[in-house]
């Protein structure tokens, strides 16, 4: 499969961390990626989507976060990976623990 064939779903709630996953993945080719910054939109652009790979910040600003979509997304077979900023690094290492259940692609 070519990367431009590839469907991308980034899952972040930062705008900043948005532009910067897209302009990276654009540039590696992948052009076909689709952007969710809550865990409702997150839900209807899987399903509607239906993506090869889902890039999933675990720190979202709802009560939902992303390691429950990832216990989802994998329920049905997706691959996931999980991506947070140095700024989170403190509360995402009390994480560790619940994102190894989850069994994610990538940590």
């Amino acid at each position: 499969m070519k990367p431009d064939e590839i469907r991308i779903l980034v899952i972040e709630d930062n705008p900043n961390w948005v532009n910067k996953t897209r302009q990276i993945l654009r540039h590696l080719g992948y052009a076909n990626v689709k952007t969710a910054a809550n865990a409702e939109d997150a839900r209807v652009a899987f399903k509607e989507f239906d993506p090869h790979l889902a890039v999933v910040d675990i720190m979202l600003p709802e009560e939902e976060d992303g390691f429950d979509l990832i216990c989802a997304f994998t329920q049905v077979g997706q691959e996931t990976t999980m991506t947070t900023d140095k700024n989170n690094m403190k509360s995402y290492a009390g994480e560790l623990a619940r994102a190894m259940k989850v069994k994610p692609m990538d940590f």
